[in-house]
């Protein structure tokens, strides 16, 4: 599963899974977007019983993890998907 999220400084974000939009997220700031996006990943991947890839983009960078079932998040060189 393949999950991608854009969020704007503003807290605003857009969570796709496998391509489809899934979700808007309207958040008070940036951290709360991205503490808000991880916490769908986790629950998508927890629902699925598979890892998900997470690429996570803002105003800072973009970054790349695995997220488990369980709802650990791995470095994608330490993870098998």
């Amino acid at each position: 599963m393949d999950i991608e999220a854009t969020t704007a400084r503003d807290g605003s974000a857009i969570v796709t899974i496998d391509g489809t939009p899934q979700r808007k997220i309207t958040a008070t700031g940036l951290e709360d977007a991205r503490a808000q996006v991880v916490a769908i990943a986790k629950d998508h991947a927890a629902a699925s019983g598979q890892n998900a890839t997470l690429t996570a983009s803002d105003p800072e960078g973009v970054w790349t993890v695995i997220v488990t079932p369980d709802g650990d998040l791995l470095d994608p060189d330490q993870a098998a998907v």
